[in-house]
C-alpha cells in the first residue's frame, strides 16, 4: 500500500470509493451516487486548495486503486488552528491498517502543513467500530448532538471528538 497525495487522474478511482461507501447507505449523509465528472470538478478543487494549504489529503493507493482518503480541513479566524477530519476506507478494506496508516500519517504532518493545533470530527452514535478506532488512537469525546446527523430521511445522533497534536 502507498499514501500519497491525490492528483487529478484519480478521479475514477474517487468515485468507484465514494460510491462504495454511498452504497452502503448508513456512513454518510450522501444518498444519490456521485459521477466521475462531479468527481473531477471536487477533485480540482481539493488540489487547489491542497496547494493554499487549506485542507491536507492524502489517500491510499492499493494495486493501482484508491481505497482510502484522509482531509483534514483547516478552519478560519478564530478557528484556524482546528483542523475537521474526514476519513473513508473502502469496504472491502476496512480492519486492514488502511485507516490506522492514513490517519497517523495525516496526524504526523497536518501541524506543519495546514498549521493546526486540534484535529476534530464527528462520527454517528452507533458506529461503535468507528467510535472504537478513533478512541484508540486516543480521540476524546466532547460532546453529542441529538438529531445531528440525517440519513437516507433517518436521524441519527452524532458524537464529536477531538485529538490535540
Amino acid at each position: 500500500m502507498k499514501i500519497r497525495f491525490p492528483k487529478i487522474n484519480d478521479y475514477g478511482d474517487y468515485t468507484k470509493l465514494i460510491n462504495s461507501i454511498i452504497d452502503e447507505g448508513e456512513y454518510t449523509a450522501l444518498s444519490k451516487k456521485i459521477s466521475e465528472e462531479d468527481e473531477k470538478r471536487w477533485l480540482e478543487d481539493i488540489l487547489d486548495k491542497i496547494k493554499n494549504k487549506k485542507v491536507l489529503v492524502i489517500c491510499a493507493e492499493k494495486d493501482g486503486l484508491i481505497i482510502g482518503h484522509v482531509s483534514v480541513t483547516k478552519g478560519t479566524g478564530a478557528n484556524s488552528h482546528i483542523g475537521t477530519l474526514g476519513l473513508i476506507i473502502h469496504p472491502n478494506y476496512r480492519r486492514g491498517g488502511v485507516g490506522s496508516n492514513l490517519l497517523n500519517e495525516a496526524l504526523a504532518i497536518s501541524k506543519e502543513f495546514i498549521n493546526v493545533d486540534i484535529i476534530n470530527l464527528q462520527v454517528r452514535k452507533g458506529n461503535d467500530g468507528a467510535q472504537g478506532f478513533y478512541k484508540k488512537l486516543k480521540f476524546l469525546k466532547y460532546g453529542e448532538l441529538k438529531n445531528g446527523l440525517i440519513i437516507n430521511n433517518k436521524n441519527y445522533d452524532t458524537i464529536f471528538m477531538y485529538k490535540e497534536i
